[in-house]
């Protein structure tokens, strides 16, 4: 009965040196230099089904500084002016459509700002999740350590109430002192208001870097799919 004591003793630290190097990595990552650099989005959409089915893409891209006066973000004439032409162009039903008005909707805010200080929405994502496990691995060919975790669901007591199943896993990729190299979120989750059933997957993958003593976000893509069924 000693040896199974002994054991857990043992091993409970060793899963959680990643989490603790990570939490310490964090910490460290909170720099106030300002920097500067270009915040682009590229989106696309798809709806419908057949020769009912829409598409739509649209890309641009805007200059972004960060200083102790707070976040700046500059949009050139042209992109502003290719969003008051959208508003009055027309196209085709079922044909690809140019909207840069909708990847200019995607970089809202809060998404630019933690761009350039991602360190403080990880931390709030670790205080919303359970640990699972840590493994090594290889991320984008370098050596690192890749940690699960259980992300609980942030939704309302209505909300819940119609959940038939909800799965959040994120996975955070380190280095040997815990700096995050990248991440990915996986959202699945499955509803029913009334007679109508909802399926949603959600996919989303980060990459970082460290400048100026910043967590900064160097690219993020994120994919989702919504089924319906019934009247």
């Amino acid at each position: 009965m000693k040896f199974p004591a002994l054991f857990l003793c043992l091993s409970l630290p060793l899963c959680a040196g990643g989490l603790d190097d990570l939490k310490a990595a964090l910490g460290r990552l909170q720099g106030r230099t300002p920097i500067r650099g270009r915040y682009t989005v590229q989106s696309w959409s798809r709806s419908g089904m057949g020769k009912e089915s829409s598409e739509t893409v649209g890309s641009v891209s805007a200059g972004i500084e960060d200083n102790p006066g707070g976040l700046l973000v500059r949009w050139d004439r042209a992109t502003l002016a290719r969003v008051r032409e959208e508003s009055r162009a027309r196209t085709e039903e079922g044909k690809t459509r140019d909207s840069p008005s909708a990847a200019m909707a995607a970089a809202n805010p809060q998404k630019m700002a933690a761009a350039v200080d991602y360190a403080p929405k990880l931390l709030h994502l670790l205080e919303a999740s359970q640990w699972k496990q840590e493994r090594p691995d290889i991320y984008q060919g370098r050596t690192a350590r890749l940690l699960e975790f259980q992300v609980a669901p942030r939704t309302s007591e209505d909300e819940r109430k119609n959940l038939k199943s909800h799965s959040s896993v994120a996975r955070v990729w380190i280095g040997p002192d815990g700096t995050p190299l990248g991440a990915s979120l996986s959202l699945t989750t499955k509803a029913k208001m009334l007679m109508v059933s909802m399926e949603m997957e959600q996919q989303e993958e980060l990459c970082f870097t460290v400048a100026s003593g910043r967590l900064l976000l160097v690219r993020q893509e994120e994919r989702g799919h919504t089924k319906r069924r019934g009247g």
